[in-house]
């Protein structure tokens, strides 16, 4: 466990490096070893002032076993005291139990043109106590999960970023 926090936090540090050196934001997109709280943390300490954001948005495939959950409803009688934070509990992956709630769109996917399922919800997952935009999609290979740090991405921009990473690890290797 510590070697994976190490390779995390490794990994962050060199893409902070390279958003200072460069001062632009950028996007990193990780595969399923890496969605933890503390990546998604780090991610989001460092601020660029005049984009008012932080300078690394993430995409990462969640792992099947995860869970997140809908905000809680405030309660209607004002009390001095918080009502709870979290709401229903989600199971990531029974989500696609529920397929009419995804849309039908056009997306790039490993570098082929598919029509896929999508369904984006933004929801609370504790490792980082805040939102994370889930965005949900079945596609010819099958579904995958993904989370994102920026609330605002597009869906079809996210799972056709993420499919892109298989491109550009080729090219690297």
């Amino acid at each position: 466990e510590q070697y994976k926090e190490t390779l995390y936090t490794r990994i962050m540090q060199m893409a902070l490096t390279f958003v200072s050196a460069h001062n632009m934001p950028c996007l990193l997109v990780l595969d399923a070893f890496f969605p933890t709280g503390s990546v998604f943390k780090m991610a989001a300490s460092f601020w660029s002032i005049s984009l008012k954001q932080p300078f690394i948005q993430l995409i990462i495939r969640a792992k099947k076993s995860y869970v997140a959950y809908f905000e809680a409803i405030p309660p209607q009688k004002e009390k001095s005291t918080k009502g709870p934070k979290y709401g229903e509990k989600v199971k990531l992956y029974e989500v696609f139990d529920q397929i009419h709630l995804f849309a039908k769109v056009k997306a790039r996917i490993y570098g082929k043109d598919e029509e896929i399922r999508l369904l984006a919800a933004d929801l609370l997952w504790k490792p980082t106590a805040g939102l994370i935009r889930f965005v949900f999609a079945i596609t010819s290979r099958g579904p995958i999960v993904l989370m994102c740090s920026d609330l605002e991405i597009d869906p079809v921009v996210a799972i056709e970023c993420y499919c892109l990473r298989v491109r550009i690890e080729i090219m690297i290797d």
